[in-house]
C-alpha cells in the first residue's frame, strides 16, 4: 500500500493512494451487455406511440418525411426527430432522392426484438410442455 504524507496543522497524516487488489471476474460478458443494450435501444425506440405510428405508415412502402407527417398529428420536424431515433435503432433506413429523404422499414432491425420475445416464448412453451406431461 502506498501512502502519502499530508500536513494538517502540526500533525502529519498518512492517506492511502492506491490499494492493489486482485482483478475480479466480470459478472456478465461484454457480448451479453452489448446485445442487451442494442435490444433495449430498439425496444426503447418502439416504446413511443408516434414512432410506432411512423412504422405503421412505412409498412406499405417507402415514404418521404412530408408524406409521413401529413398522415400523423405531429409536425414535420417532430417526425424527422422520431425517424432519426428509429434509424439509430436500426429499424428504418433512409435514401436520398433529390432533396428529399425517403424512409423505409429495415426488417433486419427487428431481429433483436424477435430474439428477445422468442426467449419468453421458449420459456412459456417449456412450461406448457411440463404441464402437459403431468
Amino acid at each position: 500500500m502506498l501512502r502519502q504524507s499530508s500536513a494538517i496543522g502540526s500533525r502529519s497524516a498518512s492517506l492511502p493512494i492506491a490499494i492493489a487488489r486482485p482483478r475480479a471476474q466480470p459478472l456478465v460478458n461484454r457480448w451479453l451487455v452489448t446485445y442487451l443494450l442494442r435490444t433495449m435501444h430498439v425496444l426503447d425506440a418502439l416504446g413511443n406511440p408516434v414512432r410506432r405510428a411512423i412504422l405503421h405508415e412505412l409498412r406499405t412502402g417507402s415514404r418521404s418525411v412530408g408524406d409521413i407527417a401529413a398522415a400523423l398529428p405531429v409536425s414535420r420536424p417532430a417526425v424527422s426527430r422520431h425517424l432519426r431515433v428509429l434509424e439509430e435503432a436500426g429499424l428504418v433506413q433512409a435514401r436520398e432522392e433529390g432533396t428529399r429523404n425517403i424512409y423505409s422499414v429495415r426488417m433486419h432491425g427487428f431481429a433483436s426484438v424477435r430474439e428477445f420475445v422468442d426467449q419468453f416464448w421458449d420459456t412459456a412453451l417449456a412450461r406448457l410442455e411440463e404441464l402437459a406431461r403431468r
